[in-house]
């Protein structure tokens, strides 16, 4: 049995459904693989901190990744076997009574956020797509959490808007019990900049160079996991109630169906698949960011993502 250490963008949640109803339903032990699930610190951050005496795998955002390659080597780092979300969740939350209907309309204004929140990171690639000046925009970093910084944005006590997901803040706004959804207003990436991808699972470079096969077990018990999480959503979060325990299956639920509506949601879905990307879109995604962010260089497509590892698309199809 193959052990691989899985770092998770955060801690258990409804969008991991994929990856546990994978090892609920055996598919793993089937692949002769055994997982260490590791909770991350933020799609950006895991993928940033990545490293192979940590773990072997990480399931991060595809842009912070695209940062990574930028500021590395060729060939050196690591790469994406399979993208999860086909369109990017990454977002600005506004009040819905404010000014802000617009990105441009937040020059001046102070924006909020982990100090390695995805959507902070990215941020002077939206702004160069609506040709905003990104200087104009104070942003503060945050340590409170989404929920928090969006009551103190509501009730006008620290900012004009908060990075985030879109679903990841509404999940937090329910947990918290803060009846705030209806007052916000999100700004998403994904309006401005289609061609950017969302979380993907991202492989060390030894597993991509030295145990292929090891890997593309993996990836297809991991194919069929999401499929199966996406046709039935129910069963998926319960697997994640089954290692957590602890977290709300109506809220979790909601969650994962909302990812499955949302950030998985692209047209590319079905035709590529869950798990594809498009190179000419990732290509874009890549020169994107490249520019706006004043990467060392630009890494191509097929040095951020490969899909040699997935199955055949008729057990990627999850409707």
């Amino acid at each position: 049995m193959r052990r691989l250490r899985i770092r998770l963008n955060a801690g258990f949640s409804g969008p991991h459904a994929g990856f546990l109803l994978a090892e609920a339903d055996g598919l793993l032990e089937a692949a002769g693989i055994a997982v260490e699930w590791q909770p991350g610190n933020g799609a950006a951050a895991v993928v940033a901190d990545m490293a192979e005496d940590v773990c072997d795998l990480a399931y991060g955002d595809l842009s912070a990744l695209i940062m990574r390659l930028g500021h590395s080597a060729p060939g050196s780092g690591p790469q994406a076997v399979f993208i999860g979300f086909n369109r990017t969740p990454l977002t600005i939350a506004v009040p819905v009574a404010g000014a802000a209907q617009h990105p441009v309309d937040l020059g001046g204004r102070i924006l909020t956020g982990h100090a390695r929140d995805a959507a902070l990171l990215a941020f002077p690639a939206l702004a160069r797509a609506v040709g905003l000046d990104a200087r104009s925009v104070r942003i503060q970093p945050s340590e409170a959490s989404l929920a928090e910084q969006v009551r103190q944005m509501i009730v006008g006590d620290a900012s004009d808007g908060v990075f985030g997901f879109a679903n990841t803040i509404i999940a937090s706004l329910e947990a918290a019990r803060l009846d705030l959804a209806g007052s916000l207003r999100f700004l998403d990436y994904a309006t401005w900049l289609p061609d950017l991808y969302g979380n993907a699972l991202i492989a060390s470079r030894h597993l991509v160079e030295r145990e292929p096969e090891v890997l593309r077990a993996l990836v297809d018990a991991v194919a069929r996991g999401f499929a199966a999480a996406v046709a039935d959503p129910e069963r998926g979060v319960e697997a994640v109630r089954r290692l957590a325990p602890d977290i709300d299956l109506r809220i979790e639920t909601k969650r994962w169906r909302g990812t499955i509506a949302r950030e998985m949601g692209h047209p590319e879905g079905a035709v590529l698949g869950i798990g594809d990307a498009h190179p000419a879109r990732l290509a874009q995604a890549i020169t994107q960011l490249a520019e706006a962010l004043e990467l060392p260089r630009r890494p191509g497509a097929a040095e951020v993502f490969t899909p040699d590892f997935l199955p055949p698309i008729e057990i990627r199809r999850g409707r």
